[in-house]
């Protein structure tokens, strides 16, 4: 371990030089990786404390971190409110291993206003911070991140269809609009169709949207309406109407909190397991909740709750533009910098039109680093209102932070269930929901799931997947041809009939063969291999057939023509349209609640089957227009083409052979296997 006396001599030298004022840390590995950034009213004392193992047992990561520390790097701020500010833009920059890092919000879906054109669009970006970096000159603003891409596209849809805002970016024709008017979908400004005036109120409303202004919008498109009405203009007045329906639908999806219409307010709450977390949000704006938010966290070892929390915290308001900033905050935890994050935050909310961020850089040995928003701001630019973090113990605002925290705990047992191949914990709550859900006489610790696929009669196969514990078990991954229709059939219940009735009938005839190979003087490998083999031989807890009713009388046939007792085994069948479950003893489906987790596991299990069934029935489908075509060449029979498949293994294997290797197993002239060997790659 190290030691104050035990660093080496250039680490020393630097915690000699480090000063005593107020700023942000930076420790780096041998590699010049960054692995933990901090901040201090004092760095000196701050950094050298790290290096006192007395501390350590008040802060365990310690331990890990500090063995690891090669280079430290200083920057000082004028407050510790800008090293709070500096702090949380760093982290969010280098995502150091020993900070709390939310998920890359690269991943995540904004939408972006572009007022840098003369017309402004609504487009989908990913990338906000490098769309920012190389257009640092940008008026666009954008509005985000949604954790949710499908609530992202459900807005984009509302805001294409109901504003008619311009889709493309430069016009198709000179003289005439595109067809995107003709549908109404555009106004058509670059044929001046629409006064610049109004195609800019347009904008406006469009942004009011995307702020959760509802109400205001609402209003206007009303007022629109009723006066396009009166004027006669039924067609237009039409238009307002359909997007009216289309808003209030979204506010009939919409929870009040308040009959306060001016509060803006961020409820945040989370949830944590197994070095996990899941950063919640619900996003309430004019008194009602319109967006709830989930972000994944990774947390380091040793890090508390409180502190995982702030971290996170912190860092989802670098991401959030200025605009997106409520009045009020309600957090779960009490945060230790308050009043800091408090002023911070007001110190954005600007009540100008021409919102500038204000950048300085500071040199920290030849890497320069951008602090935004650090300087004070100018006159006139005072905060439009004060923002103020609460922590409450009763009330209303404590419901809201529960309800938080219960759709936190939702999100993070999908994150962990979807994450569940990385996983070495098994996670029983979906598995105990599940037997209790569906009163399954077993506890589905052995689950096999079929699947069907074709393409419109042709190339049918199927999949069985295999999960023990609620995880994917790949060894016994099983796939099947179709045997018993004929080409161009569809018969999707005869089908399951007879992958159901070969699996099993295999299962019953092998198990004994497997028991009897068993013997005390195995070594290990042969009895984990034997292991494996009887796991292939035993008749699971739970089967699942993906589909309806029909082809749940089809499993259950074969499964009693071949001696399953479905007094021992359970089975299921689930229907994907409405998410219907069926059993063999029951009339009428079973319906689960959306948000369970026994249904999204089943969900799981369902597509993972779907997913290798479609992935076999497109390698078979590639692989027979492959071997039609092999046969097509002149001078290779089918005989020639299985030496060839079975030296080689595959059809890529053969196109990727070297000559004098394909010559040598192909056992033709040298002129001839060239020949071959050249039409095989000519092949796609």
């Amino acid at each position: 371990m190290k030691v104050i006396n035990e660093i080496d001599p250039d680490l020393k030298k630097q915690l000699k030089n480090i000063p005593s004022l107020s700023g942000v840390y930076m420790m780096l590995d041998k590699k010049g990786t960054v692995i933990y950034i901090g901040k201090a009213l004092s760095l000196k004392n701050r950094v050298r404390s790290y290096f006192n193992v007395a501390s350590w047992k008040d802060r365990p990561k310690l331990s890990f971190l500090v063995p690891k520390i090669n280079e430290i790097k200083t920057v000082v701020t004028r407050s510790e409110k800008e090293a709070l500010i500096l702090e949380a833009n760093l982290v969010n920059k280098y995502q150091p291993k020993y900070n709390v890092t939310l998920k890359d919000d690269k991943k995540f879906p904004w939408l972006m206003i572009t007022y840098d054109e003369n017309y402004p669009r609504v487009v989908p970006i990913r990338d906000v911070a490098g769309f920012k970096k190389k257009y640092p000159k940008t008026k666009n603003r954008f509005f985000g991140p949604y954790s949710d891409s499908g609530a992202m596209w459900e807005t984009y849809k509302i805001l294409k269809e109901g504003f008619q805002l311009r889709l493309r970016r430069n016009p198709l024709f000179k003289d005439r609009p595109c067809m995107n008017y003709h549908l109404g979908l555009c106004s058509g400004p670059c044929q001046g169709l629409v006064s610049d005036e109004n195609y800019h109120n347009i904008v406006k409303q469009v942004e009011d949207f995307l702020l959760g202004k509802y109400d205001l919008v609402l209003k206007q498109l009303k007022a629109q309406m009723k006066e396009a009405s009166s004027e006669l203009q039924y067609e237009k007045a039409g238009k307002f109407r359909d997007t009216i329906k289309k808003i209030e639908k979204v506010l009939e999806k919409q929870i009040v909190v308040s009959d306060d219409i001016l509060l803006t307010q961020d409820v945040i709450a989370c949830a944590y397991e197994d070095q996990n977390m899941v950063l919640e949000l619900l996003m309430v704006r004019e008194g009602k909740i319109i967006a709830i938010e989930s972000f994944s966290i990774a947390v380091p070892k040793e890090t508390s709750v409180e502190e995982a929390f702030s971290g996170a915290m912190k860092q989802y308001y670098t991401r959030v533009s200025d605009k997106n900033i409520p009045r009020e905050i309600i957090v779960q935890y009490e945060l230790k910098e308050e009043e800091y994050i408090e002023e911070w935050l007001t110190s954005r909310v600007i009540a100008r039109k021409d919102e500038v961020l204000t950048k300085q850089s500071h040199n920290v040995n030849n890497n320069k680093i951008a602090l935004s928003g650090l300087c004070p701001p100018r006159n006139d630019m005072k905060p439009a209102y004060k923002v103020k973090i609460f922590c409450p113990k009763k009330g209303k605002k404590l419901e809201l932070v529960k309800m938080a925290e219960k759709n936190a705990r939702l999100s993070l047992q999908r994150v962990l269930i979807s994450n569940i191949n990385n996983l070495g914990v098994i996670h029983e709550l979906p598995l105990q929901e599940l037997q209790h859900e569906l009163n399954l006489k077993n506890y589905p610790n052995h689950i096999e799931c079929f699947d069907i696929s074709h393409l419109g009669g042709t190339g049918t196969v199927a999949s069985m997947i295999c999960f023990i514990d609620g995880k994917p078990e790949k060894s016994q991954y099983r796939k099947f041809k179709i045997k018993s229709l004929p080409l161009g059939k569809i018969d999707d219940f005869a089908a399951m009939r007879e992958i159901v009735s070969r699996r099993y009938r295999n299962v019953i005839a092998r198990k004994d063969e497997v028991l009897t190979k068993q013997s005390p003087d195995m070594n290990s490998n042969e009895i984990a291999s034997s292991g494996k083999a009887l796991l292939a031989m035993t008749l699971p807890d739970l089967i699942i057939i993906d589909g309806g009713k029909g082809q749940l009388s089809a499993a259950r046939e074969a499964l009693e023509s071949v001696g399953v007792d479905l007094d021992k085994v359970d089975l299921i069948s689930l229907a994907k349209k409405r998410e219907e479950i069926f059993k063999p003893d029951k009339k009428t489906p079973i319906l689960l609640d959306r948000k369970s987790q026994a249904l999204f596991l089943l969900q799981r299990i369902r597509d993972e089957a779907h997913r290798f069934a479609i992935t076999f029935q497109r390698d078979t489908r590639a692989k027979d227009m492959f071997m039609s075509r092999l046969e097509k060449i002149p001078g290779l029979t089918k005989a020639k083409i299985k030496k060839l498949m079975n030296h080689f293994g595959s059809v890529k294997n053969i196109q990727e052979s070297e000559l004098e290797t394909f010559t040598a197993v192909f056992k033709h002239s040298p002129r001839i296997s060239k020949a071959i060997w050249g039409k095989i790659r000519e092949i796609s």
